[in-house]
């Protein structure tokens, strides 16, 4: 088994774990290490990967590099059949690799762990996730990310991106304080939305359709689709879920009854939460449509919407993920 081992070294901390996994890994037989700087040199970096007959891609980077690389083994097709990847958590953001990643983020551990082809070839501990297809978004091919989110999600990614991350705070850390932040603001704010750019507490007007019924065609707080089967914070805000259906759902409608008073049940929960209807709706899909002018949210990454027509929301490829 060839495996090949993609380090983004603009992740988390310069990339100081990906580094250290490459120095690890140096000289190691049937191992490929590549390092990316320049993501629009991926889709040769993954060619390469095929042409040297890797059945087993290693991710060291967070969401945004996991997706990336999903995207060009879907859309550009270099594998006739789909590796296997380990996710690591080197990123950050690690909402993926908290799902179907690699239990370690030790360097010297993960090296061990590849370089020992034995092993791979008896692991079991494997997890299977289709991805979420996203086309149509303005001036970007489509793209496979694990999720999508929009209305106060892209807000509150903004926020984290552009002040948490700054603290020095990353994942679940950083995605409580936003979390807490965003509260606080909703709270004790005099200001409306009108008044206050930043505000995220405010209506986005959505009309969502899936599998070709409408859903709902009024204003909405946020939006999100995933495969995934837990997010950040170990959540699970999605219930009523078809047992046929791939894609997981969850709107939440504005103006809402009370963000406080229903924001664990939304979060964590059995099947039957008891969230009242049409303020909080969680649904399954295969293919969702979604009208709107508010920017989104893939993995991390922020798209715009189209200027026409809406954005196609789809079951991707499945994939499967060594979490040992």
């Amino acid at each position: 088994m060839n495996v090949g081992v993609l380090i983004n070294p603009k992740s988390a901390k310069q990339g100081r774990k990906g580094k250290a996994l490459a120095q690890a890994l140096n000289g190691a037989p049937g191992v490929v290490t590549e390092s990316i700087d320049d993501f629009t040199l991926l889709p040769e970096i993954v060619k390469s990967f095929a042409r040297q007959k890797v059945s087993l891609i290693a991710v060291s980077g967070g969401d945004g590099t996991v997706q990336a690389v999903q995207t060009v083994l879907a859309e550009k097709k270099p594998f006739k059949t789909l590796p296997r990847l380990a996710i690591l958590p080197h990123g950050t953001t690690n909402m993926t690799a908290s799902d179907v990643g690699l239990r370690t983020s030790n360097p010297d551990r993960i090296a061990d762990m590849l370089s020992r082809p034995g092993y791979l070839r008896r692991a079991t501990a494997i997890r299977t996730r289709n991805t979420v297809k996203v086309s149509n978004l303005h001036d970007t091919p489509p793209q496979h990310g694990m999720f999508f989110g929009t209305g106060a999600i892209y807000r509150a990614v903004v926020l984290c991106q552009q002040d948490i991350h700054g603290m020095g705070l990353k994942g679940d850390m950083a995605t409580g304080v936003t979390l807490a932040l965003a509260l606080m603001k909703s709270l004790f704010s005099r200001s409306g939305p009108d008044e206050d750019p930043d505000l995220i507490d405010r209506p986005y007007p959505m009309t969502i359709s899936v599998d070709g019924q409408i859903r709902t065609a009024f204003d909405q707080l946020m939006f999100l689709v995933t495969t995934l089967h837990r997010l950040i914070l170990g959540t699970r805000p999605f219930w009523n879920e078809a047992a046929s259906a791939t894609l997981k759902a969850t709107t939440v409608a504005y103006p809402h009854p009370s963000i406080i008073r229903y924001l664990l049940p939304v979060m964590y929960g059995s099947a039957n939460r008891g969230l009242p209807e049409p303020d909080f709706q969680s649904f399954s899909g295969e293919e969702i449509d979604l009208a709107t002018d508010t920017s989104v949210v893939i993995d991390g990454e922020l798209f715009e919407p189209p200027s026409e027509g809406v954005i196609k929301i789809s079951t991707g490829p499945a994939f499967e993920y060594l979490c040992g």
